[in-house]
C-alpha cells in the first residue's frame, strides 16, 4: 500500500486515474456530474482519485472515491506542476473536464509527463491531450486542430451518463397519454427558467396529471412554492436526488423540459418526449445535433424565452400521439445504447497498453486462450488443441527467429496476444483478445501499437486473413490501419485479406 497525501493506494500494479473537474451551484454542476459518471466507469478496473477545488460542491461526490482538494492558493497556471509534485506522472492517467483547461494547460500537462483524456464541448482549443472526447454528435475530427498524436472520439456513444442510466438505456418504454412533466434547469438557473416553465405548466394544469420540478438554485424554491400554492397535489418538488431517485422521478414522466446539457442525454436513456433548448455556448453543439437527429423537440435559444413561449411548446407536445412518443424513443435508443462505460474503459486501456515478448511461463495462458470457444469459432482450425500439441508448438515458437509472439499488457494484466510470422517478403499476423477484455474495441489498438513498437522487426507488408463473417475482426483490422487487399479461399473458407504497409503506421 502507498500513501499519497493521506490517500491510500492499495494496488500499485494498476494505473491511477486522476478525475479532475470543478462545479458548484453558482457556476453549475455539469462538469462535476460528468466526471462522477466517468469515475464510476473506472472504479472497478482502476484506482481512482477525484481531484477538485474546495469551492466545489463536494457533497455530490460519493465517499466511495478517494478525494483530493487543490489548495485555493494554487492558480490554474500552476496546477500541472502541483499535480506532478503530488503524483508520479508515469503511474497516472489524467481525465479532466472544464473550460479552464485550455491549450496552455494541456501542453503543461503533457510536458509534466502525464497521459491525458480531455472532455471538450467547444472544438476551439488547439489540443495537446492524448485523447479528446466530445459528447456532441459532430461529424468528424476536422473541426479540431491539435498535435499529430491526439485522437478524437465524439458523439452520443461517448455520453457521460451515470451507470444506472447506461443500464436503463437498453429498456423499452411506452406511453398512452402525455400528461406528466419533468422540469430541470440545472444547479444555477440564473435565467429563472424553472420558474417560467412552471408558470406555463400552471396555465395548462387541466391537461396535466403531475409536474415534477428538480430544484437546483435554492433561491427560487420560495417563489416556486408561492406560485404553485393550492396545486401541491400536481406540482412535486425534488432536491438532492441521488441517481436512483432521479431515475425514479423520470420514469413517472413522459415529457421533459430541459437544456441540452448532460440531463438531456440522461433523459434520452430513460426515453420520453423532450423539449430542449440552450442558454450557454457549450449546449449549442449538443442541441444542434440532437435536433438534426430528431431525438428532441427543439426550443432554440432559452435566453429569449417567455412564459408564453414555454406554454406554446408544452401545448404542442401535449397533443402528440402514442406513435409520436414511440418514434422519439426509437431514435433515442439508437443514439444512446448504454455502452459508454465500455467505450471509456477502452480509451484508458489504449493509453495503458504495453507489450512483452512471450516467455516460458505463458504456456498455459496461451493454451487456455487458444481453446476459448469464441477463438475456436473464428479460427480456421475449430478443433480443440491438445495440450501436448500446444506445448510442442509453443516450444518451437520460443526459439523461432521468424516468429514474434507478443503478450499485450493492460493495467498490469495479460489481455491478449499478437503473433507475427515472417516470410522473406511479407509477414502474416494473428490476434487473440482475452475474454474479459472483449467488447472494448481494443483489437485495432493492439494491432497498430504492436506494429509501431516492432516496426524494425516486422517484414512488410503485413497480411491478415479473416473469415468473411467475422465482422468484429474486420473492424479491428481496419481501425488498426489495415486496408482491404483481396478475397481468398483460405483452408476452404471464403476470406478477406487485409494488408498493412510500413508507411501506413508511420504517418
Amino acid at each position: 500500500m502507498k500513501i499519497i497525501n493521506n490517500i491510500s493506494i492499495t494496488d500499485l500494479s494498476r494505473k491511477l486515474i486522476l478525475c479532475r473537474a470543478d462545479g458548484n451551484s453558482v457556476v453549475g454542476l455539469g462538469h462535476l456530474y460528468r466526471m462522477i459518471a466517468i469515475a464510476e466507469y473506472f472504479k472497478d478496473d482502476y484506482e481512482v482519485v477525484f481531484i477538485t477545488r474546495s469551492s466545489s460542491l463536494i457533497s455530490v461526490i460519493s465517499s466511495k472515491f478517494k478525494l483530493m482538494l487543490i489548495p485555493q492558493e494554487i492558480p490554474i497556471i500552476d496546477e500541472p506542476k502541483w499535480l506532478s509534485n503530488n503524483f508520479i506522472s508515469t503511474d497516472c492517467i489524467l481525465v479532466y473536464d472544464g473550460y479552464e483547461f485550455n491549450s496552455s494547460y494541456q501542453k503543461s500537462i503533457k510536458m509534466c509527463g502525464f497521459k491525458s483524456v480531455y472532455i471538450d464541448d467547444f472544438t476551439n482549443e488547439y489540443m495537446h491531450a492524448d485523447i479528446v472526447v466530445n459528447p456532441a454528435l459532430i461529424s468528424d475530427s476536422s473541426m479540431y486542430k491539435g498535435e499529430s498524436y491526439t485522437e478524437y472520439v465524439f458523439g452520443a456513444k461517448y455520453s457521460m451518463v451515470r451507470p444506472q442510466f447506461c443500464e436503463i438505456a437498453g429498456q423499452q418504454r411506452s406511453c398512452k397519454d402525455i400528461k406528466n412533466i419533468f422540469i430541470c434547469f440545472g444547479g444555477s438557473d440564473q435565467l429563472n427558467l424553472t420558474f417560467m416553465a412552471c408558470r406555463a405548466a400552471l396555465l395548462l394544469e387541466d391537461q396535466l396529471e403531475s409536474v415534477h420540478i428538480i430544484l437546483g438554485n435554492p433561491n427560487t424554491y420560495g417563489e416556486l412554492l408561492e406560485l404553485t400554492r393550492g396545486n401541491s397535489s400536481k406540482f412535486k418538488f425534488h432536491k438532492n436526488l441521488n441517481e436512483s431517485e432521479l431515475i425514479e422521478v423520470m420514469l413517472k414522466c413522459d415529457l421533459a423540459v430541459v437544456p441540452t446539457s448532460t440531463i438531456s442525454y440522461e433523459l434520452c436513456c430513460v426515453k420520453m418526449i423532450i423539449l430542449a433548448g440552450y442558454f450557454v455556448e457549450n449546449q449549442k453543439l449538443i442541441y444542434d445535433n440532437l435536433v438534426v437527429n430528431d431525438a428532441i423537440i427543439g426550443c432554440g435559444d432559452f435566453t429569449d424565452y417567455s412564459v408564453s413561449d414555454f406554454e406554446s411548446k408544452l401545448q404542442q407536445t401535449l397533443n402528440l400521439s402514442e406513435s409520436d412518443f414511440e418514434n422519439k424513443c426509437t431514435i433515442q435508443s439508437r443514439l444512446f445504447d448504454g455502452k459508454s462505460k465500455h467505450r471509456f474503459l477502452s480509451l484508458i486501456d489504449r493509453l495503458n497498453m504495453s507489450f512483452r515478448k512471450v516467455n516460458e511461463g505463458d504456456l498455459t495462458l496461451l493454451y487456455n486462450w487458444s481453446n476459448n470457444k469464441v477463438v475456436c469459432e473464428n479460427s480456421y482450425n475449430k478443433s480443440e488443441i491438445s495440450f501436448t500439441d500446444h506445448s510442442q508448438w509453443f516450444i518451437n515458437k520460443l526459439s523461432d527467429s521468424k516468429s514474434l509472439v507478443l503478450i499485450v499488457m493492460i493495467n498490469g494484466q495479460e489481455s491478449g496476444t499478437v503473433r507475427y510470422e515472417f516470410d522473406d517478403d511479407s509477414t502474416t499476423v494473428g490476434i487473440s483478445i482475452a475474454q474479459e477484455f472483449r467488447g472494448r474495441n481494443l483489437g485495432g489498438t493492439m494491432l497498430r501499437q504492436s506494429a509501431i513498437k516492432y516496426v524494425e522487426t516486422i517484414v512488410f507488408p503485413v497480411l491478415a486473413s479473416i473469415k468473411v463473417e467475422n465482422d468484429a475482426s474486420v473492424k479491428a483490422f481496419k481501425s488498426g490501419g489495415y486496408k482491404f487487399y483481396n478475397n481468398e479461399v483460405v483452408k476452404g473458407v471464403n476470406s478477406y485479406v487485409y494488408k498493412l504497409e510500413k508507411e501506413d503506421i508511420c504517418k
